[in-house]
């Protein structure tokens, strides 16, 4: 109450959807007379963006985030909003063990919580991969992203780091694909085909298993295609479509 209005997007066939929700956290920078914006999704489990999961629908929560931003940010901010990234952020450092006591990092030190298996993952633009860690500018690994720089030329060399134009365009690719799976439920798709990727199912914490359709060797699973997830020129290819 008393936020940002819905997201509306119009699908495929013409129909209006509205879409509401809560992002956990944003962190904003000044430029020019608009705002750069970081969004946070607190994780109890280490995450990050997987590209075949998004190809295929089923993981747009954390692009979402930035499409509504750049659509309706300014609502809330009064000022033009620009996606500079986005993270899942692990809530609780997870037990790590050291050959003596002594060898391990001390609660109170600042980088307490900057572990390589703690860093946040997700997606950035790399236009603004500058404002989130000096090491960008230096050259060298990030301590707190997953980041990577060569010195000169400036070169990102993480998966997490998109250019400014496919960073764009996966923004745009994820409005249309919205679009699209609104239309499908419109239209009553509602085949009994859940995903599986390599062993990966969503059946195991589905909270609907015991009314569900689902039955091997019935019915199949629809398999993802994890190799063309993985190379990115889907996103350019398809944005406008």
């Amino acid at each position: 109450e008393g936020g940002a209005p819905p997201l509306m997007i119009t699908t495929p066939h013409g129909r209006s959807v509205a879409l509401r929700g809560k992002i956990d956290r944003v962190d904003t920078i000044e430029v020019a007379d608009q705002l750069a914006a970081t969004v946070i999704d607190y994780k109890l489990s280490k995450r990050h963006a997987k590209f075949e999961e998004i190809h295929f629908g089923i993981s747009l929560q954390l692009v979402t985030y930035l499409l509504v931003l750049s659509a309706i940010g300014k609502h809330t901010s009064g000022k033009d909003v620009l996606p500079a990234a986005a993270f899942y952020v692990r809530l609780l450092r997870r037990i790590e063990s050291v050959a003596h006591p002594d060898d391990a990092t001390s609660i109170d030190a600042d980088d307490f919580h900057l572990t390589p298996a703690n860093k946040p993952r997700g997606i950035i633009d790399a236009q603004f991969a500058n404002a989130l860690d000096r090491v960008t500018a230096e050259g060298g690994t990030s301590k707190a992203y997953a980041l990577k720089v060569s010195q000169a030329p400036i070169e990102f060399k993480r998966a997490d780091v998109l250019d400014q134009s496919t960073f764009a365009a996966l923004i745009e690719w994820t409005n249309n694909k919205i679009g699209q799976l609104a239309d499908r439920i419109f239209d009553g798709d509602v085949r009994v085909r859940p995903y599986r990727l390599r062993t990966i199912t969503p059946c195991s914490t589905c909270g609907y298993r015991s009314v569900c359709r689902f039955e091997l060797p019935v019915n199949r699973y629809q398999f993802v295609d994890t190799e063309k997830g993985k190379h990115l020129d889907w996103i350019t290819a398809e944005a406008g479509q």
